[in-house]
């Protein structure tokens, strides 16, 4: 974290809490044990422990207090809300877990509030820092005595309210965070791959960093907008911007494609809100958040534009329809997947099954079972001549074809040499691992790691062996030599999968767990207004699809959900009783009855033995049963040796429904061509890939004589998406 924003960070009990006599609650351990590992991961960026219970902060910046007695997190705007909830200091005739901390707020000043005078503000000044960083989520150290219940939206509000009740000049706090915001903006629009490399070490992710760049693009280009720039002339200065700095980090084919893909975005929040009702624009920094009063929105948003009758609306940024809703390394995924069901107040029980099924030690059990003494001996008899062969020609063609022309050869290469004993040390390595005294020197490390809280150690061989392993074995395996070890690897992370599914099947509970967390990561709720942010009034999601954008909007999400979730969610009881009116109890009612029915459409196909499922919605057209492959969700594979990855990835079918509708035949001819060049070269790199005498590679050679077929006669064929897309979509989805 860049020194100008460390003094905003305040630093939390790093112990769990203990009694008078020294000992520990066992709730407060797990819990301790549970959160320092979110806040390694930088998923929650605060927490502490206190006498009856805990309390931490999301990624989102909402506070959560949790109970010793079991009880359901609640969620709070602010900490010392949620440290009065865990200590039982909250008012009685009030439920502080959804109200903000000043009464004015929620328009009634019959209910006291007088806790939260003893809770310092959570806000100050928007900082002069032209550093290129997002809005903070941490507590900020407050260096000055400010008036108590003063948050940054009031401020901003009040400032701003100076300004539209008509004073001639600017206040200067506004002034000073717009100032501020739009240094910023040219910080990360000349960022450089050193710079990104800096704040890579100081734990954002690279992609972190590129997106950012694509956002303040999409905020510079309304900003130009705004000033009767042409298309043209934003995109010529946005490309020159890359063009005049050595080493931008936007200086690839990849990177270059967001100054099209903001342009894009731009041109469709313009469209949907006309350029002359825009009046401010912000990034998602502290300076823009308080510039628009937004701070402590808690949503997906990238930037903001607040609208000349005051509506602020949230901007959620997407270069294309390839959105991933989960993507990384498989462990990691599984975590915050099980993380945000906790979140939701998913039942413990079903969140501890999803993280036994999911944990990835039964992906190297998979693994290590392979690798029994009987296939390593078998392995070891059929690779010797050709090992011999490599260790006598080091670089020659044998060792490139088996082993690979990576920097890495001659260390692969060295793993080939004899032992003591004369067998290949990466299999007597893999043999050591494995025997009686390696798994006992494992389970010593393990309880060593796990007393220490630090990373356990996975059972088994190392990368390197690993990799070498499967190459030798792939290479005999093509000629009929060494049993299937090869082939018994590679199914590992399909099996580990295939458990996921079937135990998601086999659980209606589960199984909706994982459907809430589909609707959420397409922010549902929040397109749809369901529920009111007091920091924010609409959220869009916008597309850089070109050429003018798209939006995932409540229109398009209400023509896949059919007409019965559009009647229910346009029913006059259900905004009164949910958007307008205050019972919680009917509120929730009609919440829930409309995810239900949304729920209810949503379908996971999955055929055993593959890595991938298709997240269907299913959907009534002109009174035609119709589905809709929305995302892919499975394993993706980053080779032997390496714990693989989970991604829940947007279909480019929805993307391209997204801006022309669910009717492929409506689609312009130049998207269709385009769709179906993608499909064919997606096949194409798929048979690389796998052995042609299988039943995968049937399929899709099958697939692809099918899409030659049908471009042929585009529109007679796909009348509809059940005609067509469905039914290659089961087989060929990877």
């Amino acid at each position: 974290m860049p020194q100008s924003f460390s003094q905003f960070i305040q630093e939390e009990d790093s112990a769990p809490h203990a009694n008078e006599k020294g000992k520990v609650h066992s709730f407060h351990q797990k819990q301790h044990d549970h959160h320092a590992d979110q806040r390694a991961q930088g998923k929650h960026k605060s927490y502490k422990t206190l006498e009856r219970g805990v309390i931490y902060q999301t990624t989102s910046g909402t506070w959560v207090g949790k109970r010793n007695n079991g009880d359901k997190p609640e969620y709070f705007q602010s900490k010392g809300q949620a440290e009065h909830w865990v200590n039982g200091t909250a008012p009685k005739n009030g439920n502080s877990g959804f109200l903000p901390g000043d009464s004015k707020a929620h328009k009634d000043d019959s209910k006291s509030y007088e806790h939260d005078k003893d809770v310092p503000s959570q806000f100050q000044h928007p900082p002069s820092s032209s550093e290129p960083e997002k809005a903070s989520t941490k507590e900020t150290k407050t260096t000055t005595k400010e008036k108590p219940k003063k948050t940054e939206h009031d401020k901003a509000q009040s400032a701003l309210d100076a300004v539209d009740g008509g004073s001639s000049q600017e206040d200067p706090e506004v002034a000073e965070a717009r100032k501020v915001d739009r240094e910023k903006w040219d910080n990360v629009t000349t960022m450089t791959t050193d710079r990104a490399k800096e704040l890579t070490a100081e734990g954002y992710g690279a992609g972190q960093l590129v997106s950012m760049a694509g956002e303040v693009m999409t905020c510079q280009s309304l900003d130009m907008y705004k000033n009767g720039a042409s298309r043209e002339e934003i995109r010529n200065k946005l490309m020159n911007t890359i063009d005049s700095t050595p080493g931008h980090i936007l200086d690839s084919k990849s990177g270059r494609e967001w100054v099209d893909a903001a342009i894009s975005c731009g041109d469709a929040v313009v469209k949907k809100y006309g350029l002359n009702n825009i009046k401010e624009i912000a990034w998602d920094s502290v300076e823009g958040n308080f510039l628009v009063g937004t701070s402590g929105h808690g949503t997906a948003a990238d930037m903001f534009v607040k609208l000349n009758n005051g509506r602020r609306v949230g901007i959620s940024l997407k270069k294309d329809g390839k959105v991933r809703i989960h993507n990384g390394g498989y462990d990691k995924v599984m975590k915050n997947i099980v993380e945000n069901m906790r979140e939701r107040g998913v039942d413990e029980k079903i969140i501890t099954k999803m993280a036994e099924t999911t944990d990835t030690n039964l992906y190297w059990n998979d693994i290590n079972e392979t690798l029994s003494d009987k296939n390593l001996q078998n392995l070891s008899k059929a690779a010797q001549s050709t090992v011999d062969k490599i260790l006598k020609d080091p670089d020659g063609d044998l060792a490139k074809e088996v082993l690979g022309t990576s920097k890495t050869l001659s260390k692969y290469t060295s793993l080939l040499k004899p032992d003591k004993n004369g067998v290949p040390l990466f299999l007597s390595n893999v043999q050591s691992k494995l025997s009686p005294e390696g798994r006992a020197r494992h389970e010593k490390a393990a309880a060593k790691a796990k007393a220490e809280g630090t990373k356990i150690p996975r059972e088994g061989p190392n990368e390197n062996d690993l990799k070498v392993l499967s190459r030798v074995a792939a290479y005999l395996e093509k000629q009929g030599k060494g049993g299937t070890v090869y082939s018994d690897l590679r199914d590992a992370d399909t099996k580990h999968f295939s458990r996921f599914i079937k135990t998601m099947k086999s659980d209606p509970k589960l199984e909706t767990a994982m459907k809430d967390e589909i609707l959420g990561g397409m922010e549902l709720e929040q397109i749809l207004g369901l529920e009111k942010n007091p920091a924010l009034d609409e959220l869009g999601i916008f597309y850089g699809i070109p050429p003018k954008g798209a939006e995932l909007s409540e229109k398009s999400l209400m023509k896949m959900f059919g007409k019965d979730s559009k009647n229910l969610l346009e029913d006059k009881s259900f905004v009164e009783q949910f958007r307008k009116m205050k019972d919680p109890k009917e509120k929730t009612k009609a919440k829930e009855e409309f995810l239900n029915n949304v729920k209810s459409k949503i379908a996971i196909d999955y055929s055993d033995g593959e890595k991938v499922g298709t997240i269907k919605f299913i959907g009534d057209i002109d009174g035609k049963k119709t589905e809709f492959p929305l995302f892919t969700m499975g394993v993706r594979t980053k080779g032997i040796g390496v714990s693989p990855g989970f991604e829940m990835v947007q279909t480019s079918f929805m993307g391209n429904a997204l801006e022309h509708g669910f009717e492929i035949d409506e689609w312009p001819e130049e998207t269709r061509k385009k769709w179906w060049n993608g499909e064919m070269s997606r096949i194409d790199k798929d048979l690389q890939s796998i052995d042609e005498t299988s039943p995968r590679s049937k399929d899709l050679i099958s697939y692809k004589e099918h899409l030659t077929d049908r471009i042929k006669t585009f529109k007679e064929h796909y009348k509809s998406v059940a005609h067509g897309i469905h039914e290659v979509i089961q087989t060929t989805n990877t």
